[in-house]
């Protein structure tokens, strides 16, 4: 369930936090976040070729500034962030609190934790999208078997639940794209909790990680990867002030 958050915001090393928030706002807030944006990230949404996609980018960031601000008790304009080889990014002089941000459509997930690596992904569950041909690109052997042995009309839904799952996976871990995702399992089936079944390289692995799954609006399929386990999700509602 998706709660309007409390005014003493504290996030627990037992907690993970996420926050959804539509991106579709006004110009007022648009040029409002803009002023918080470091000149790198300004400079990154010059380069945006459609005015939508420009809007998406600075309000998600301007409001992950803002929970940031939030979290440390400091003015969102003087965070700093840096990044990995693989462009995840962190807050500069920081080493407790983690982060993660995802949207689709004007749908956007912030993660957040402390001290733990985190990942989350949504997706706009698209009836059209060819699920068998991606699936066979992007997806275990055993993903692809379980996926289409499930009756016709659940296979897009469960297609977009595996997806999610590995993309939050992959988020978490920090390699980006150049981490494979045919060579790790989770689960996908409708009714399965979300979990990270198998990897290629280490069976152990499996224990370390938390996979969550949740439903962020209509359409929508989010999920949530952790280093760890935490003993409470909680989903909070961005509201505009």
């Amino acid at each position: 369930m998706w709660l309007n958050p409390p005014d003493n915001l504290i996030l627990s090393e037992g907690e993970a936090h996420i926050w959804r928030a539509d991106l579709e706002l006004d110009d007022c807030f648009q040029s409002s976040f803009l002023k918080l944006l470091s000149p790198d990230e300004i400079d990154r949404s010059l380069k945006f070729r459609f005015a939508k996609d420009k809007r998406n980018y600075i309000v998600a960031r301007g409001i992950l500034r803002s929970l940031i601000g939030k979290y440390l008790d400091i003015n969102p304009s003087q965070i700093s962030f840096q990044y990995n080889e693989f462009g995840k990014p962190s807050i500069a002089d920081n080493n407790h609190l983690h982060f993660n941000i995802s949207h689709s459509k004007n749908l956007a997930l912030f993660a957040f934790t402390n001290k733990l690596n985190v990942g989350v992904d949504v997706e706009f569950v698209n009836p059209d999208i060819e699920v068998k041909d991606i699936a066979a690109n992007f997806f275990s052997a055993n993903e692809i078997v379980k996926l289409l042995a499930l009756p016709q009309k659940q296979q897009t839904l469960s297609f977009f639940n595996c997806w999610t799952r590995k993309e939050s996976f992959i988020k978490a871990v920090g390699e980006g794209l150049s981490f494979p995702l045919d060579k790790f399992e989770v689960s996908l089936e409708p009714d399965s909790p979300a979990q990270l079944l198998a990897t290629d390289w280490d069976p152990k692995d499996v224990s370390k990680w938390s996979l969550y799954s949740m439903t962020p609006g209509a359409n929508f399929v989010g999920s949530l990867a952790i280093e760890g386990k935490v003993e409470k999700v909680k989903l909070w509602n961005w509201q505009q002030s």
